[in-house]
């Protein structure tokens, strides 16, 4: 290969990671978790209720009419959805959680940073019960 042609591959290929890097800085990729609970006809609507996109909110729906709310919203500042076994009973509870990297390095700092979870149980009444709530003081703003 010429020269001037590998110059100008490396300009192209440092580009590209200099890119994806900025993007990955500012958060702008963010994974959705698969959803253990679907087959019980329970989904999550993301909503961003506030005048910034800082606070967003998981509200559990019936998958099969999302107008359905069957349990209550649970949001934070740039928050994750997230499954995990944190009791370790077999059964994945539900985890939304402000996101670190988001709120050390985002544009805007965490006022409002929270790690709640909840235990999911499609055949009881209700639903949803809130097995931890907890302030993350690490991550407001000094």
């Amino acid at each position: 290969m010429p020269p001037a042609k590998k110059a100008v591959t490396f300009r192209l290929k440092l580009g590209a990671g200099v890119l994806a890097l900025l993007l990955a800085a500012i958060g702008a990729f963010q994974f959705l978790a698969a959803n253990p609970f679907e087959k019980d006809d329970i989904c999550f609507t993301e909503d961003v209720p506030g005048a910034t996109s800082r606070f967003i909110a998981y509200t559990p729906v019936r998958c099969s009419d999302e107008t359905r709310r069957i349990g209550p919203e649970l949001g934070a500042d740039y928050a994750t959805l997230d499954f995990e076994d944190v009791d370790g009973d077999g059964t994945p509870e539900v985890i939304v959680a402000s996101s670190r990297f988001r709120c050390e390095y985002g544009l805007e700092p965490c006022y409002d940073a929270w790690r709640l979870v909840a235990k999911v149980c499609p055949s009881c009444e209700p639903i949803f019960t809130l097995i931890e709530q907890r302030r993350l003081e690490e991550l407001a703003p000094r």
